[in-house]
């Protein structure tokens, strides 16, 4: 059950154009984490919806949150890292993008954001 409404408050957000999809992928993401409060996954998605919902602190407490859960645990790296880089905290931003880069097979976005942290930390 968890799992089905993970997938579902992942629709919703993907194709959210109304607080009301954001509101039913928060109210799915909230259920999944209370049906299995051990899963990352269930914790970053929690995240994922406030961040789009514009909760950015609220947000990025569900991602430290996914992190105590599972130290390695990339998506969450990410968007710390991207959080960090918008608060022009580059240097937390590259450490995030490094954490997330060393935990992750997939490329995505990840090196580019890296690159730019990093070159706005160290080529000043």
């Amino acid at each position: 059950m968890a799992k089905f409404l993970l997938g579902r408050s992942q629709a919703y957000a993907a194709y959210a154009n109304s607080t009301k999809s954001l509101t039913n992928a928060l109210e799915d993401a909230e259920l999944s984490r209370s049906l299995d409060p051990s899963s990352a996954s269930y914790q970053h998605q929690c995240g994922i919806v406030q961040l789009n919902l514009g909760d950015k602190e609220t947000a990025s407490r569900h991602f430290s949150s996914a992190l105590l859960l599972n130290p390695t645990f990339p998506p969450s790296h990410y968007y710390l890292g991207q959080l960090s880089a918008e608060n022009n905290n580059h240097k937390a931003a590259v450490d995030r993008y490094t954490l997330a880069l060393k935990g992750t097979t997939q490329e995505c976005n990840l090196q580019k954001d890296f690159q730019f942290s990093h070159d706005l930390l160290y080529k000043r």
